[in-house]
C-alpha cells in the first residue's frame, strides 16, 4: 500500500542548498526579465524617433549613397527612384 512506500528526502542542510539555488536563480531570472523589458521599451523609443525623424525630414544621410543608385539604378537592376538622389 501506499501507506508502506518509505519516501527519501534531502537532508535538511540539501533543502536549505536547493532554496538558496533556486531564489538565487528566481533573483537573476526577474532581473534578466526586467533587463528585456526596459531594452524593448528603450528599442521602441528609438523606432518611433527615427521613424518621426525620417517622416519630418530631420534625419540626415550619414554616407553618400552608391554611384550606382545615385545614377537611378542598382546593380541588381532595379530602379533605384526609391531613393533620393544625392545632393
Amino acid at each position: 500500500m501506499i501507506k508502506d512506500l518509505e519516501i527519501a528526502f534531502p537532508s535538511l542542510s540539501e533543502q536549505k542548498q536547493i532554496i538558496s539555488t533556486t531564489d538565487a536563480v528566481r533573483e537573476e531570472t526577474e532581473t534578466l526579465a526586467t533587463l528585456a523589458t526596459l531594452k524593448l521599451a528603450a528599442q521602441e523609443a528609438l523606432k518611433k524617433s527615427l521613424l518621426h525623424q525620417s517622416f519630418s525630414g530631420q534625419l540626415q544621410r550619414k554616407y553618400p549613397l552608391p554611384a550606382t543608385a545615385a545614377a537611378g539604378t542598382l546593380e541588381c537592376g532595379r530602379l533605384a527612384s526609391a531613393f533620393p538622389k544625392a545632393a
